[in-house]
């Protein structure tokens, strides 16, 4: 950044200094390369870099043109170790908002969990019991059976770092 000595406004529409989009979608981890002629970022599980002369023609040895952006990066390929979870558990007494349709709710209904998978979800009177189930009365209680949180949190961001970096 310019020392300009003043404050000034900054976005993209900015004219004191040269605003450049370099990502077609967003991107978190922000980080320049270790030559500092490239920006670097992760969008979901993809890496990707931007390299400065392509985004800013007023640079030495710059594009002739601006080239598209990339849409697709290189792959991280996380993988990590899930849970499996052993035995069963039954939730008893629930309203289910379930995922056939959006308008189905079932009032005093069971959802099944065997392991980690959902083995029955329906009426309370037609549900199966597996032996040994830890069983919830899960009365008072809505259940959306389904949805499930997928996203993590690392905390390795702010080095830069990918989890297997």
């Amino acid at each position: 950044m310019p020392q300009t000595g003043k404050a000034f406004e900054l976005s993209k529409d900015t004219k004191a200094v040269p605003v450049q989009q370099v990502a077609k979608d967003a991107g978190i981890n922000l980080h320049w390369s270790a030559e500092s002629d490239a920006l670097n970022w992760t969008l979901g599980e993809e890496y990707f870099t931007a390299r400065l002369t392509d985004r800013f023609l007023f640079l030495e040895n710059a594009a002739d043109s601006i080239p598209p952006m990339d849409s697709v990066g290189l792959r991280i390929g996380l993988e990590v170790d899930t849970d499996k979870p052993k035995g069963a558990i039954v939730f008893q007494n629930a309203r289910i908002i379930t995922m056939n349709d959006k308008d189905e709710v079932i009032e005093n209904g069971t959802i099944v969990v065997e392991g980690n998978q959902l083995t029955y979800v329906g009426a309370s009177a037609d549900a199966p019991m597996p032996k040994g189930a830890k069983i919830i009365d899960a009365e008072g209680k809505t259940i959306m059976p389904g949805l499930v949180d997928v996203h993590a949190h690392l905390n390795t961001w702010r080095q830069g770092h990918s989890p297997q970096k």
